[in-house]
């Protein structure tokens, strides 16, 4: 259950009461494809905060290239996403006038909501047409915090594609080439990594994962498991920076006095670099998790080595660290990953415990799987985008603590390898 009284206060009580829930939207997640030129969508999470931001926006005429409105909460901060998208063609100013634009839009929804503490919106170049809320091809980024107003947004927390700074009314910038890139997310249970390859490298791989699994500790470049004689786990969260989620996590592993590896995406990166910063300004581990979340066995070894060159690029001019870990996406992956992986200095990090929290189960349900899957030395496999994962996480932590469980970053259960 939604601890929203606590952090609302009274104003969403009344308000809800009086004015909202009424026309409050049910649980239910929106469909996976809204329309960019229809009513904005909303998600679902906190129907209160998403109804009054979406009654403001209308109020002040914004709601015409709004595609999805969500906002969620950890039980501390409250915070809001918030996608649009935009056009260039025609406009005399088309960068001012987008700033603007988010600016207003940024502004109306903290203003929305008193209890609201960040605003993050992410922006796409798109006329109209179909419009997917999980698109990687963001053009705009900002996190508007309320300490902001009633100014504008603070520099450090925006980001704009390069392009846009060149763009003109008569030669808009192109992103056809960028959406070309986007990988198609397959949507299938990774119980486990998936080795591909011939029929001797796959006996080889499968006797050195068995060998990995059952003594654990670093081999030849790759952590299958830590010692499976300690009492140690291994916090990692893929596919991030998510704007919202993020923010919230961290909160989250803050208040629990917890560290985690992160294996971010190189293109999520680009786009939402204060995130990225947050992280480690939070203490904790970045991971490369490649630049567009590809299947990596499909590649040519040139094409796999510009997914991390570009990944650790990235991360390291966003926020000047360089990753010691990798993790492939899907846990696909074959002999010659591996050893584009190895020749970048790259661990291969896998996973032993998998609830399949992006499936997006009932809370009760993901618990319940989270802590059945648990053992010595495991490495838990969490995403960053997920609101189930964030409302189980401090009882999870409770119970594996509970039963002697220390939790960490994947470089405690390197420390601590046999």
């Amino acid at each position: 259950m939604r601890r929203i009284a606590t952090c609302l206060g009274v104003w969403f009580i009344v308000t809800a009461v009086v004015t909202i829930a009424a026309a409050a939207p049910s649980q239910t997640p929106p469909p996976a494809i809204p329309m960019a030129d229809g009513e904005p969508k909303l998600a679902g999470v906190l129907p209160v905060v998403e109804s009054a931001i979406l009654r403001e926006l209308t109020r002040d005429g914004l709601t015409d290239r709004v595609v999805l409105i969500e906002a969620a909460t950890n039980g501390r901060l409250i915070l809001a996403r918030i996608s649009f998208t935009y056009g260039l063609m025609g406009i005399q100013e088309p960068l001012v006038t987008l700033l603007r634009r988010a600016t207003a839009i940024g502004r109306a929804a903290l203003t929305s909501a008193p209890g609201l503490d960040q605003v993050h919106l992410s922006g796409f170049y798109q006329e109209q047409g179909p419009f997917d809320g999980n698109r990687r091809d963001v053009t705009f980024s900002a996190a508007y915090q309320r300490r902001d107003l009633p100014g504008p947004p603070n520099p450090a927390r925006m980001w704009l594609h390069p392009s846009l700074a060149q763009v003109s009314p008569e030669a808009p910038a192109s992103h056809a080439a960028r959406r070309a890139e986007i990988a198609r997310w397959g949507v299938r249970l990774e119980t486990e990594p998936a080795f591909s390859g011939t029929v001797s490298e796959t006996t080889a791989e499968l006797e050195r994962r068995l060998e990995g699994l059952r003594r654990g500790g670093l081999r030849i470049g790759v952590l299958y498991r830590g010692d499976p004689q300690r009492r140690d786990l291994a916090l990692t969260f893929d596919d991030g920076p998510e704007p919202l989620y993020t923010t919230l996590l961290l909160d989250t592993l803050n208040q629990l006095g917890l560290k985690a590896t992160f294996f971010l995406i190189g293109q999520r990166v680009e786009q939402f670099p204060y995130l990225a910063r947050d992280i480690v300004a939070a203490g904790h581990e970045l991971g490369n998790h490649s630049f567009h979340h590809r299947n990596l066995t499909r590649l040519e070894p040139v094409q796999v080595d510009e997914e991390l060159l570009g990944t650790q690029l990235a991360i390291q001019q966003a926020t000047g660290v360089t990753p010691r870990y990798f993790r492939p996406p899907g846990g696909r992956y074959n002999t010659s990953v591996l050893r584009v992986a190895a020749s970048r200095r790259l661990i291969t990090v896998f996973w032993t415990d998998n609830p399949g929290d992006y499936l997006l189960f009932r809370e009760r349900v993901l618990e319940a799987r989270l802590l059945g899957r648990v053992g010595n030395g495991g490495i838990l496999l969490l995403h960053t985008g997920v609101d189930e994962t964030i409302q189980i996480l401090p009882e999870a932590v409770r119970i594996l603590r509970g039963k002697g469980f220390s939790l960490g970053p994947v470089s405690a259960l390197l420390r601590n390898g046999p």
